[in-house]
């Protein structure tokens, strides 16, 4: 029995690393059709000069895959997953049959979600969301069960995808595939939450595809507030998160201050994830960010924990009792020192030398004598 599973075990191996030789001598062989396009389209050799292959080669046992039908005269790849030549469009393999392949481009949507797609999957084709020809406009899928999907009534002469699951054409403006009551002459996105025409402001997770909300308002003054999700008219501030969306009276428009993150301070007051802060300690007039999530006013110094969701409360922000007002900054990840202590967010770092503490951003750790800090956790060098 022990003999049979050895030899099985030989012969799995053996036939794993005939697979990789086979595919290193295909891609030793066989010669890209536009290495500047796709790493993925080869032609073929030998006996099979006259075919096109797609070859992904990302995991052991991929085998070249054959377009079938392909011409080879006129095949070329127009980006990583995408060929075409004069009879099809191929995405991968797979020929598309309901395309009209001569008049067939590839649309570039750069906004938000499309970036985002991009980052995480590091493949440039997360850029195409939609392709058109003469008589439609197709949302696209890389999908292994995925495609090409006509989107109904589009006009492929005027459409445009706009990011962040918004597109449109001359009648329509589309989120998320679904037609929305908006006017396609003056909508734009303003950034990758906020999108307006001339009478609304649009907010959307772009991430999540949900919670959209139409709110009117005097578009032509709408200015987002820098690094945050807060933006505003003349008089009302806006601000969404986590599909939770509020306004605020605004007074005067030139009193609003980015602290941090989620802090802002409007007409003089302190503002929370959209909404105003209701607590003794902070005295409003004199509160300041130092960077980081600490902050300070004339009687105490904060540390604020940073949530997850969008509705976060001053219950977060903690005193940091024991520090020296004077001499307290921050110096970095949730790192901080005065002349009497080294702090980790709002906690006292035992045994660490104020004079001597530092913190390195390449390594996000903090050092004081013969201790290294981890995320406030102290380990001998």
């Amino acid at each position: 029995m022990k003999y049979k599973t050895k030899m099985i075990f030989k012969v799995l191996i053996v036939c794993i690393i005939l697979m990789i030789i086979m595919s290193s001598c295909f891609l030793l062989t066989g010669k890209l059709v536009d290495k500047e396009k796709s790493p993925y389209y080869y032609y073929g050799y030998g006996f099979f000069k006259d075919n096109i292959y797609y070859f992904a080669g990302k995991q052991v046992g991929d085998s070249p895959e054959k377009l079938e039908g392909a011409d080879k005269k006129t095949f070329r790849p127009i980006a990583e997953f995408y060929g075409i030549d004069k009879y099809r469009v191929y995405l991968t393999s797979r020929g598309i049959t309901n395309v009209d392949a001569p008049t067939f481009e590839l649309l570039v949507s750069d906004g938000g979600y499309e970036r985002y797609l991009n980052y995480i999957s590091g493949n440039k084709d997360s850029y195409y969301s939609f392709g058109r020809d003469k008589n439609h406009v197709y949302w696209l899928s890389v999908t292994s069960s995925g495609g090409f999907t006509i989107l109904p009534d589009a006009n492929p002469v005027t459409f445009q995808p706009l990011g962040n699951k918004w597109s449109k054409d001359d009648k329509n403006v589309y989120y998320n595939l679904e037609k929305v009551d908006a006017n396609p002459q003056t909508f734009v996105n303003i950034n990758e939450t906020y999108s307006k025409d001339e009478n609304y402001l649009y907010v959307q997770n772009a991430y999540s595809g949900k919670a959209l909300i139409k709110e009117k308002c005097n578009t032509n003054e709408l200015v987002s507030v820098a690094e945050s999700n807060y933006i505003h008219t003349n008089t009302k501030i806006y601000y969404f998160c986590d599909e939770y969306f509020t306004s605020l009276p605004l007074k005067d428009t030139t009193s609003i201050e980015n602290l941090y993150d989620r802090w802002l301070k409007v007409d003089g007051k302190i503002v929370l994830d959209g909404r105003w802060v209701e607590d003794s300690r902070v005295d409003e007039k004199t509160f300041v960010s130092l960077g980081r999530g600490f902050f300070k006013d004339e009687k105490n110094v904060y540390y604020w924990k940073w949530r997850v969701s969008g509705k976060s409360k001053t219950e977060d922000l903690f005193v940091i009792s024991d520090a020296d007002w004077n001499t307290f900054e921050q110096i970095g990840g949730g790192y901080a020192k005065d002349k009497n202590h080294a702090y980790y967010r709002n906690e006292i770092l035992p045994d660490a030398n104020p004079a001597d503490f530092r913190y390195d951003e390449e390594n996000s750790k903090g050092y004081s004598g013969k201790y290294i800090y981890d995320s406030g956790e102290k380990v001998n060098k």
